[in-house]
């Protein structure tokens, strides 16, 4: 059986329900009544029996989480016209998803050739009631859990300055439950599961690609700040991700972090405070920070180095993962980078089982990561810039110096910087552009909360 995405007409959302005993949320899609899919998260050991101002909060969340979540069904055939089958949006609420699909799906329309300008438009009328939950939410904070650096960080950090947090994961259970009992918190824990027809038809010729997968996974933490009760979402997104991979001919920016960039940042923030639930509050407590900057401090957090991986092969929706780090991808090659300017090599040996800068091999990768050649890597990895920054901090280091990449670098890469030092210093400087409350922002700087 094929399927041929030229053949589809429309992109239904169907409807979603909730089923509070099972703690299950239903979301249906379908295009042309012919290829129905469901998706399913599950909110494990909702804690408690929601009020009628809970229910009609969490209801409000469930929408735009359908809303959100269907990018990965709609991406299939791109379809011309969109239908809201059971609900409808208001017009700022139907622009902000356009504008979430347009931009998150630039590297997918990028990779697969296709032109959305002006293809994708949400059906909206005027009038609709839209206005925010204003729902007490109990006071609290949680730290999203991935498994990698980033969140780690978050989580020392807040720990150091005294403030009480749970964390927070959705999928990737075995490692992220290692990391909690490492940190000593408690871990609430969400299931999202893909409908099978989706799968099935991206062997068939359907399109397939990157989607904003942070931006759905921030809707369903809106959901879980109803069900579990807390009141702040504390993110771990850098500077880098606000930083697009090429800009196309039309002068658009392709951004593989998108949702994880300053833009989506501010823009879910107000729809968060006009749309959704007013008394969330959801900010990225590194944003002011680089990736190599992060790195720099991720070094001194040995009790993690054994257990994080940032390799994309350990979140794979089908198959068995690999190892801890699969040491032949951007995302390996790019943390190893990052961290090799603060660590022995003995001690980045132990965390990785390998020397990736000392395997001729490897140059061509590392070669992409410092803007050589080819545009930045469709990869959650730092700017072009710090990747040349660790570099020629590691051309200074005895220990490094010789290795097979870092000698090519200093020989072919180096002698083009106008401004070493000054290129390292900007790395290592924090950016003044984040939503960090001042209180938070503090906790930065080694500073015990208010």
């Amino acid at each position: 059986m094929e399927f041929d995405p030229r053949d589809i007409q429309a992109f239904h959302f169907r409807s979603y329900d909730f089923d509070e005993s099972s703690g299950t949320a239903r979301f249906r899609y379908s295009f042309d009544g012919k290829f129905d899919f469901t998706e399913v998260v599950h909110f494990d050991s909702t804690p408690k029996t929601l009020g009628p101002e809970e229910s009609a909060a969490l209801d409000r969340c469930l929408k735009f989480l359908h809303v959100a979540a269907g990018v990965s069904y709609f991406k299939a055939a791109v379809p011309e016209t969109i239908v809201l089958d059971s609900y409808e949006l208001s017009p700022e609420a139907a622009d902000f998803f356009q504008d979430l699909y347009v931009q998150g799906l630039g590297e997918f329309a990028f990779q697969n050739d296709l032109d959305l300008a002006g293809r994708i438009v949400f059906p909206s009328r005027a009038g609709v009631e839209d206005a925010p939950s204003q729902l007490a939410l109990d006071r609290g904070h949680v730290v999203p859990i991935g498994g990698g650096k980033d969140s780690l960080l978050t989580i020392e950090l807040m720990k150091t300055a005294g403030i009480p947090l749970r964390l927070i994961t959705i999928g990737n259970f075995e490692l992220n439950e290692g990391l909690a009992a490492q940190a000593g918190l408690p871990l609430l824990k969400i299931r999202r599961t893909i409908s099978p027809l989706l799968l099935q038809i991206n062997e068939q010729g359907a399109y397939n690609g990157h989607v904003p997968i942070t931006a759905i996974l921030s809707f369903i933490f809106a959901a879980a700040a109803v069900l579990y009760g807390f009141d702040t979402v504390v993110m771990s997104n850098e500077r880098s991700s606000s930083v697009g991979n090429l800009v196309r001919e039309d002068g658009f920016e392709v951004n593989h972090q998108y949702s994880k960039s300053l833009r989506f940042e501010r823009r879910f923030r107000e729809f968060l405070r006009d749309h959704l639930l007013q008394q969330l509050n959801y900010f990225s407590l590194l944003r002011p920070l680089s990736e190599l900057d992060i790195a720099k401090r991720f070094a001194k957090l040995t009790q993690y180095h054994r257990q994080f991986t940032s390799c994309n092969g350990n979140f794979r929706i089908q198959g068995a993962p690999p190892a801890r780090w699969c040491l032949d991808c951007p995302k390996c090659r790019f943390v190893f980078l990052s961290l090799a300017p603060f660590l022995s090599k003995a001690e980045l040996r132990d965390v990785f089982g390998a020397n990736l800068l000392d395997e001729p091999s490897q140059i061509r990768g590392f070669e992409q990561l410092c803007g050589v050649g080819n545009p930045k890597p469709f990869e959650c990895v730092g700017e072009v810039e710090e990747s040349l920054a660790a570099m020629i901090l590691l051309s200074k280091k005895p220990e490094w110096r010789e290795d097979s990449v870092v000698d090519h670098f200093a020989q072919k890469v180096l002698p083009g910087i106008e401004s070493p030092a000054s290129l390292v210093s900007e790395a290592l400087t924090e950016s003044t552009e984040h939503f960090v409350p001042s209180r938070y922002l503090e906790i930065l700087h080694g500073h015990p909360a208010a």
